[in-house]
């Protein structure tokens, strides 16, 4: 390792997963979210400043500790264009696939994992020649969280970061930043 923080980190990975360890983990965990989403880029944030999100998550252990992690997600926002202030009307629908890490301890449940994700995006306006547009792009995303469990159940409070970038309708070759940071909190259970 180049680094003694990249270092000190896999360190941690691989010791603290044994000791935070419970004996019998739960192989499948199964969650309902809804929450915000705030994109990075700011000329994004300027047309579109509330976007809502809603989504299921699913985990499956492959082995202690490790889980293959499924997600989708439907978001919805209402803005004005920057230059014109016509309505706008924004959808983005991605399905997310990557791993997790867990780590223990009682009832907590922390995790991080990553993975990549296919977003359906459309945006519609009123503006003569631009009325819609449509387009579906692969894209990165990175996912960190607390579960609190209850027996069987519990509740979660997660957050994302999606990297994407959307090529622009007037010319393939522009890219629009429509990644961001997504914060929801979820309900679920594990079984």
């Amino acid at each position: 390792m180049k680094s003694p923080v990249a270092s000190v980190l896999l360190g941690i990975l691989l010791f603290a997963g044994p000791v935070w360890t419970l004996p019998k983990p739960e192989r499948f965990q199964l969650a309902l979210q809804a929450g915000g989403f705030l994109p990075t880029s700011e000329r994004f944030q300027s047309v579109y400043p509330h976007l809502w999100m809603v989504g299921i998550q699913m985990d499956v252990a492959l082995i202690p500790d490790i889980a293959l992690w499924v997600q989708g997600n439907y978001l919805q926002g209402e803005g004005e264009l920057t230059v014109t202030a016509d309505p706008v009307k924004l959808t983005m629908i991605p399905a997310t696939l990557g791993g997790k890490l867990f780590f223990r301890h009682r009832n907590l449940l922390f995790y991080l994992g990553a993975g990549g994700c296919y977003v359906w995006y459309r945006e519609k306006s009123s503006v003569e020649g631009i009325s819609e547009h449509r387009t579906g792009q692969f894209g990165y995303a990175g996912t960190l969280g607390l579960r609190i469990h209850i027996r069987s159940f519990f509740l979660e409070l997660n957050s994302m970061y999606r990297g994407l970038k959307i090529p622009a309708e007037y010319d393939e070759t522009v890219k629009v930043d429509a990644g961001g940071i997504a914060a929801t909190l979820g309900a679920g259970i594990a079984f």
